[in-house]
């Protein structure tokens, strides 16, 4: 900066300098007091308004507080210290009265400056020419106004706003002048409440915060204390968002709102009227929820079968198996209720309190329960905040019954004639899903006399402890059994499991007739096994002559239409049942050998006979039947895909013909030995008929 010796200035440019220089002073301290009232008044007007409308907590207030008194020190620093340090020398002085001033054409800064002690300019000027810039000057700062220079007119604007303020603190004064002093108490961080026209109160939920299930519904209760509210909001914060609901008016003073399914924690203050209250803290928690669940399944004893493990905590086990099950709960619980529910039943068949252990993150839960229904478990649990999980996971639990053992009878059949000394062999089978323990052949005797059958008697079968299955057989020998003819015996095989299960096969009835009476019936049995070997053949001869019509009405073809697929088809179907019927009767044909010799009926030549006609009919199906079957089937299928020649046919007609010749020749032979046995029964009634005559006679010759 440059200094300027005054004493060689003439009075009125030192005098102007000077007022120049209070002015710039002056407006600058102006300034700085209207911008600090404007910072002061208006934060200050701020900081009421948010508090008295969302009532800041002190905390919240004491910064509010200490950022104003930052920015109120700010602003003198840039308003007054700042501009007080850089007020112009001399030098700026004599610009700013040449920018008022232009008339003075330069000569007042020039006066200034060549004056100024030290100015290398002024060497190179003669004495009289800054003599007479000098005086020139002078004249002309007589008539210099400091008012003009630094003029006090930009400092209308911040005196408006300031009058503004200061207008809108009379406004409040007059407003809510009552609660001046709560503010000013406020301000000095005290925990001072608002007096409000309007007082509500939260009556639910209650406290802060408050603890909700995520997921769930809150409803939202206030009540108006004091005043009259027409709408009562809920000022709510999501983590930054900001959102209104307003409240439904139940009566006079009470306003609900229901926060439906919430998944995020949030706040909310009431307001209505003036009135507003103390902000409230929503938290969610989770419900409580088995995270993992294992569970060990011990058999019983004697299934015999290793521990499992279900990693999903569903059961499929044998019905009395014994589980122990573990599970892993978040968040962390303090209370866990096991229940077991059969199917279809809402009352548990088993409840009781399970111990909780912590590990971690995780709450830790063992029980243990016996298999013996199918149905499923739950586990009710409760959070350390008092929370349930509303919906439980169910675990299955199937139960498999430990049924009891399985038996069939394959021979004899349901019904059977016997003689006082047949040796009824008896074949059987049992089986049982974890093992058999005993079998036993049991048999109740009633004589024509006895008025009930006398008491069962049984006979241990062999069997293998512990197999799953068995083939049981045994030899019923009738002449052992106190039995006479006319007798009826009830049988059944009987077999029990290593858990006590008893599981009896359908019950069996044997006839005892006389050995005459007994070869009649088997003789009927050859006579129906005769008649439906007669239908048998019918069958074969109308098969033929379908195949027979075929090949007619073809000869003249080159290849068979594949509308002859149809015909051939039936034919192929008329010779699977051939041989189904044919093996049935070789079947019936062997049971009534097998009696003949267990009830000695009939010597080894006659059984002997009986068994090679069943053999015959066995070779017919599987050796001529089966095999003509298959062939006419690949023709049909050749027919089908029109490859296929007529002259095929002729050869399948005569293995038709064959089949029909070798059950004629059957037929043949059981109608000769039928006829046989018809005049040997004719013979045997005349006999017996005769000795009935012989006895009645002695008897009316005795009398």
């Amino acid at each position: 900066m440059m200094m300027m010796d005054r004493r060689t200035l003439p009075e009125n440019i030192r005098l102007v300098l000077a007022a120049a220089r209070a002015r710039a002073r002056n407006r600058t301290l102006y300034g700085a007091a209207l911008g600090l009232g404007i910072c002061v008044l208006g934060l200050l007007l701020a900081e009421f308004l948010l508090d008295y409308h969302l009532d800041i907590p002190a905390a919240m207030r004491a910064v509010l507080l200490l950022a104003a008194l930052g920015a109120c020190a700010r602003a003198a620093f840039v308003l007054l210290v700042r501009p007080l340090g850089a007020l112009p020398d001399a030098a700026g002085l004599a610009r700013g009265v040449e920018r008022a001033y232009p008339e003075l054409e330069g000569r007042f800064i020039t006066a200034v400056q060549l004056s100024a002690e030290g100015n290398p300019a002024a060497a190179h000027v003669s004495r009289e020419l800054v003599a007479t810039v000098v005086r020139d000057a002078d004249r002309g700062a007589r008539r210099i106004d400091a008012g003009r220079v630094y003029p006090l007119r930009g400092l209308l604007a911040p005196a408006a706003v300031l009058a503004v303020l200061a207008a809108l603190w009379l406004a409040v004064v007059l407003w809510k002048g009552d609660v001046l002093g709560v503010w000013g108490s406020r301000l000095a961080l005290a925990n001072v409440p608002w007096p409000r026209s309007v007082v509500l109160r939260v009556v639910e939920p209650e406290g802060s915060p408050v603890l909700v299930a995520k997921g769930d519904d809150l409803m939202i209760e206030v009540e108006v204390v004091k005043g009259r509210a027409r709408q009562v909001e809920l000022l709510c914060d999501w983590d930054g968002v900001r959102s209104t609901e307003v409240m439904t008016r139940f009566g006079r003073y009470t306003f609900r709102h229901t926060m439906a399914n919430l998944t995020r924690g949030f706040t909310f203050a009431a307001r209505g009227g003036d009135g507003r209250t103390a902000p409230v803290s929503v938290k969610l928690v989770a419900r409580p929820r088995i995270e993992k669940i294992t569970a060990a399944v011990r058999y019983p004893a004697y299934a015999g079968r290793p521990d499992e493990t279900s990693e999903d905590g569903s059961i499929r086990a044998l019905a009395g198996s014994a589980v122990a099950f573990e599970a892993w709960v978040r968040p962390r619980i303090k209370e866990a209720t096991f229940r077991l529910y059969g199917t279809g039943k809402d009352e548990p068949l088993a409840e009781r309190r399970l111990e909780v252990r912590a590990e971690e993150e995780f709450s830790v839960i063992e029980g243990a329960f016996d298999v013996t229904q199918t149905g499923y478990y739950a586990c009710a649990l409760v959070s350390e905040e008092g929370f349930a999980n509303t919906e439980q996971n169910r675990y299955r639990v199937r139960a498999i019954p430990d049924g009891v053992p399985v038996v069939r009878i394959a021979e004899p059949s349901v019904k059977e004639e016997c003689t006082l000394g047949a040796r009824l062999g008896i074949k059987a089978t049992a089986t049982d899903d974890w093992g058999l323990a005993a079998a036993w052949f049991a048999h109740a005797v009633k004589n024509p006399e006895d008025p009930e059958p006398r008491p069962e008697e049984k006979t241990p079968l062999a069997i293998e402890a512990g197999a799953r299955e068995a083939a049981l057989g045994h030899v019923f020998d009738l002449g052992g059994a106190r039995v006479r003819e006319g007798s009826t015996i009830e049988w059944h095989i009987g077999a029990q499991d290593a858990a006590g299960g008893v599981g009896l096969s359908a019950e069996h009835v044997i006839v005892v007739v006389r050995p005459e009476d007994l070869r009649a019936i088997l003789f009927d049995r050859l006579t129906m096994v005769r008649e439906d070997l007669r239908s048998a053949a019918q069958l074969q001869d109308r098969a033929r002559e379908r195949l027979s019509a075929l090949a007619r009405d073809t000869r003249e073809q080159a290849t068979l239409e594949s509308s002859a697929a149809g015909p051939l088809g039936q034919s192929r179907s008329d010779a699977q049942a051939m041989a189904r019927r044919l093996d049935a009767a070789a079947q019936e044909l062997a049971r009534v050998r097998d009696r003949m010799a267990r009830n000695q009926v009939a010597d080894l030549k006659e059984q002997k006979w009986v068994g090679s006609l069943g053999e015959e009919l066995k070779a017919i199906a599987g050796e001529k039947v089966a095999p003509l079957g298959r062939d006419i089937g690949k023709l049909a299928e050749a027919a089908g895909a029109g490859n296929a020649s007529p002259t095929a046919l002729p050869a399948l007609i005569d293995r038709q013909g064959e089949i029909k010749d070798a059950l004629q020749d059957i037929i043949d032979r059981m109608t000769e030995y039928g006829d046989l046995n018809q005049l040997a029964r004719q013979l045997r009634d005349l006999y017996e008929a005769e000795e009935r005559v012989k006895a009645m006679t002695r008897e009316m010759l005795g009398k």
